[in-house]
């Protein structure tokens, strides 16, 4: 197997093995996200932890947006006062 990330070839050794509790309901939850995304149990649970674990991305996407509008609005409203200070 390879890791989607790095392309290497890796070994079961370099896994960690262990057993999960939790409600139902998740588990629920966990099996429907595997079988529409036709993926396995496991599979599913490493792409969804990944995902909860790295939050900053998307906070940080989400900030870069943010300061790109304050830009566009700081550069049209100093275009609106240009347009009015020549105006007669």
């Amino acid at each position: 197997m390879a890791d989607p990330k790095t392309g290497r070839i890796v070994s079961q050794d370099d896994w960690k093995r262990t057993q999960v509790r939790m409600p139902q309901e998740l588990y629920d939850d966990l099996t429907n996200y595997a079988e529409n995304k036709n993926i396995s149990l496991n599979t599913a649970m490493i792409t969804l932890m990944t995902k909860g674990l790295e939050p900053t991305k998307h906070f940080d996407l989400v900030r870069e947006s943010a300061t790109i509008t304050d830009d566009v609005i700081e550069k049209i409203a100093d275009k609106i006062v240009d347009r009015m200070k020549k105006a007669p």
